[in-house]
């Protein structure tokens, strides 16, 4: 699939998603490897995607980007954030709640999009457009401020974080940070904390939730709260 027809890079990045789809249906997982360390998992479908989609961006512009498994120089008046797969261990062993995302900042304004494969939902924003779900437009309904909670299980150790977790209705934990921030922007979730996150995790969702007014800080550029502030 080539994209040739494309009237703004928003355009080409929702083009961007149909040919990972197209991916998809050709491709199945039969590579696992480690990274960094056990639990830090690639497949071959992670590696694919990620060399497709710069591919892709490099052939129409000349833009930097930031991928997973791969990054790309180029002008940074317009960026590029590609996780081919967020929440790899869940496409391997669950078949579910794994995402692709695709972000951009720059001199076209900001867009985030989020594709959750299994479900084949497309949550997509434009910092000048609006959201919308599978291109239908999307406004945030009102959330209880203390519903549900997506936090990791660790952060429960700490008094701060479980004294903070005690004040919500529920706990989740989907170890994967685009769906789980997607989920408090469309209002099925009160709040998204997590550490140690990369700006690909989060960058396509954070912007779809600041797009639809959700309160969201990102500390040090790798802790991410999205939602009900600490108290």
């Amino acid at each position: 699939m080539i994209i040739q027809h494309y009237k703004s890079r928003y355009d080409f990045a929702l083009q961007l998603i149909e040919l990972c789809k197209a991916i998809l249906q050709k491709e199945t997982v039969e590579q696992i490897e480690e990274k960094e360390h056990a639990n830090d998992l690639v497949t071959n479908l992670d590696k694919l995607l990620n060399k497709r989609l710069i591919d892709a961006i490099a052939q129409a512009f000349d833009d930097q980007i930031i991928g997973e498994e791969q990054s790309q120089a180029g002008n940074n008046n317009h960026t590029w954030y590609i996780d081919p797969i967020d929440g790899t261990t869940n496409c391997i062993y669950r078949k579910r709640e794994y995402a692709i995302s695709i972000a951009y900042e720059g001199d076209e304004g900001r867009f985030g999009l989020v594709f959750d494969v299994e479900n084949n939902t497309l949550y997509h924003a434009h910092s000048d457009l609006g959201a919308w779900i599978n291109g239908v437009p999307f406004e945030r309904p009102a959330t209880p401020d203390f519903g549900i909670i997506h936090i990791s299980p660790p952060y429960l150790k700490e008094k701060t974080y479980e004294d903070f977790a005690n004040l919500f209705k529920g706990i989740r934990y989907l170890e994967v940070c685009s769906i789980e921030v997607i989920r408090v922007a469309i209002g099925e979730a009160s709040c998204f904390y997590r550490r140690e996150q990369k700006v690909w995790d989060y960058k396509a969702a954070v912007i779809f939730a600041e797009i639809v007014g959700v309160h969201v800080d990102i500390i040090n550029d790798d802790t991410v709260l999205v939602g009900t502030p600490f108290q």
